[in-house]
């Protein structure tokens, strides 16, 4: 019963243990300065560079260590993705001048740090044109197949009205949604 607070407890220590070891961590979007997402044990670490990005990892692991834990690497674990500056060409685009070279980022054990051109996130497919479409798409559909499945065979449930469901799914989705998508109009009214 207490599993919940304890990892909590656990967790919060890598968000205390980063604030402690520097600010020139994370990336700043209109004065708010993120270190980094987590959502239970699914962490991302933002940097505006290359050898921030190198400083964040170390740290993670060196955090990771104390625990006794070790950090994974690999497309479906630890990776690197770039986000280019909106408006400038992507790499790969034939149209856009030659990118450099991305730079090896390692662990502490010399294990390299693959780069990505897709990650898999809370459960949703991050491509660096950040198009939310795919992923409302698949909340959505999960959302239908939960509430069939939530609403059809619980007695209880079964019997609410249309607008206690809509009320219940809001509760229960809603914080994960605005983790995923930005509450932009658009997105919120296909989410209605």
């Amino acid at each position: 019963a207490h599993s919940c607070v304890l990892y909590t407890i656990f967790i919060n220590s890598l968000a205390k243990f980063l604030r402690a070891s520097g600010h020139d961590l994370g990336i700043t979007s209109s004065g708010t300065l993120a270190l980094h997402l987590a959502f239970a044990d699914d962490v991302a670490a933002p940097g505006s560079d290359p050898l921030r990005v190198q400083r964040h990892l170390r740290l993670i692991e060196e955090w990771a260590t104390a625990w006794g834990h070790t950090v994974k690497v690999g497309p479906k674990k630890t990776a690197i993705m770039h986000f280019p500056v909106p408006g400038k060409r992507r790499r790969g685009d034939p149209a856009a001048a030659p990118a450099p070279a991305l730079p090896v980022i390692t662990l502490a054990s010399d294990a390299v740090v693959p780069w990505v051109e897709a990650y898999k996130y809370l459960g949703c497919i991050l491509t660096p044109c950040l198009n939310h479409a795919p992923i409302l798409d698949a909340i959505i559909g999960r959302i239908s197949s939960t509430t069939t499945r939530f609403f059809g065979f619980n007695s209880v449930t079964a019997r609410l009205d249309n607008a206690s469901k809509a009320q219940l799914l809001k509760c229960a989705f809603s914080p994960y949604l605005l983790a995923l998508v930005p509450p932009t109009k658009g997105n919120i009214n296909r989410l209605q």
